[in-house]
């Protein structure tokens, strides 16, 4: 496939449904000619969400998790003033 699509979702796991969600509209809505490459940044991710995301890649749709650690950026909104 020529063309190419890199998607990114942030997600942990109170917002693992709606994840799920746009990644099943956009799989069904996608493009049959484009290469969709899906990655969803984690952060304490239970392993059936895990699971349930991993489970819509297919050929032509890659989906990635990426384990992400918050760390410093915990606190971000307190140190911004929010």
């Amino acid at each position: 496939m020529a063309n190419r699509v890199n998607v990114a979702f942030i997600c942990d796991e109170g917002f693992a449904l709606p994840t799920g969600v746009a990644l099943h509209s956009l799989f069904a809505n996608r493009n049959q000619n484009v290469e969709y490459k899906v990655f969803v940044i984690c952060n304490n991710l239970g392993e059936d969400h895990r699971k349930r995301l991993q489970s819509i890649s297919c050929d032509g749709f890659l989906v990635t998790l990426v384990d992400a650690e918050l760390g410093e950026y915990e606190k971000i909104f307190e140190k911004a003033g929010f």
